[in-house]
């Protein structure tokens, strides 16, 4: 059985190390201030967009649900962030040593996931690939600024696109009048 914590360590390093260059240091950490919560701010603002609603509300409930089951798990999963390696040097301050799953990543992903699953009409693809592009920017920025292991933003989106699933999975269905009228039915 392959040493599965080695094999995180040396995909860590090859990304911390091995990608960085100075001139890419500001632009992951600007990428990776995305994912500081901060993210739900234009969310909330797009409330006051009545046609935005069915997407908003759904990405604030995956976000949240997911950022709650990510509390809960952090308190029973204990590992070490790699920034305690001797070879790294992360370059933004490490405020706890919680380093499974990622925080970043799972309110980007769960945000990202509830775009994907809720989001329809004409630019729908357009505005899909975006978040979920964007989701992916931020798990590699943990990576790159030496906050996080690869398995870290893994556990992270995958516990996001959890969040947005149960989300999806319980949320009501869309009106069949209005889902008439946005496909080009008379409705």
């Amino acid at each position: 059985m392959p040493d599965l914590a080695a094999l995180d360590r040396e995909l860590f390093q090859a990304v911390h190390i091995g990608w960085h260059h100075d001139w890419l240091d500001k632009p992951f950490l600007l990428v990776t201030y995305t994912g500081d919560g901060w993210q739900l701010v234009p969310l909330l603002l797009s409330l006051a967009k009545k046609d935005w609603r069915p997407v908003t509300l759904p990405a604030v409930a995956s976000y949240l649900l997911a950022g709650a089951i990510r509390l809960v798990m952090i308190q029973f999963i204990h590992r070490d962030r790699p920034s305690n390696l001797a070879f790294a040097h992360p370059l933004e301050p490490i405020y706890n040593n919680s380093s499974f799953p990622s925080g970043h990543t799972t309110t980007t992903w769960a945000i990202a996931m509830a775009v994907v699953l809720f989001c329809s009409g004409s630019r729908a693809a357009w505005i899909r690939t975006g978040f979920v592009l964007w989701a992916v920017a931020v798990a590699l920025s943990r990576v790159y600024i030496g906050v996080h292991y690869p398995a870290d933003v893994v556990g992270g989106a995958a516990l996001g696109a959890m969040g947005a699933g149960l989300v999806r999975l319980f949320w009501p269905t869309v009106n069949p009048q209005v889902q008439e009228t946005e496909t080009g039915g008379t409705g």
